[in-house]
């Protein structure tokens, strides 16, 4: 079955990103093999998260220049020693950011163990993870204004 045999009668899609599909009503993901699909209703979504890793190799290689530049700087050459020392601890610095791996949606509807099923992936998904933002802070209550 596709998509369009489960769309609503003035249902309409937006945005696609298989197995991801916007439509104006609600945010729908196919389920892989049987054909079904899960749906999370746009009113529902309050943000989508960030999800980043921890880069350990880049880490790994700050850790080295730290160290070998505070061994360089206490036997031979005090001045390359510090720029080892500098290099290293940015690098510290990028690989503990992380890299940026995939995007979560955020609902109180999305229970603890359906967290993953409801994860866009980084790569191709800027548009459509543009657009789910921008629901998300339609759906965030606002203050009054007297």
């Amino acid at each position: 079955m596709s998509v369009h045999d489960h769309l609503q009668v003035d249902e309409r899609i937006e945005l696609q990103h298989p197995p991801f599909y916007l439509t104006n009503l609600r945010l729908l993901r196919s389920d892989d093999g049987d054909g079904s699909f899960r749906e999370l209703p746009r009113i529902g979504m309050t943000g989508v998260e960030r999800i980043h890793v921890t880069d350990h190799r880049i880490m790994v290689v700050g850790v080295v220049l730290v160290v070998s530049g505070a061994v360089l700087a206490l036997t031979l050459a005090p001045f390359t020693a510090w720029l080892a020392i500098v290099a290293g601890l940015f690098a510290l610095l990028m690989g503990a950011r992380g890299k940026l791996v995939g995007h979560q949606v955020v609902s109180p509807r999305i229970s603890e163990r359906e967290q993953e099923l409801w994860r866009l992936p980084s790569w191709g998904a800027d548009n459509f993870v543009g657009r789910l933002r921008a629901i998300a802070a339609e759906n965030r209550p606002r203050d009054r204004e007297w």
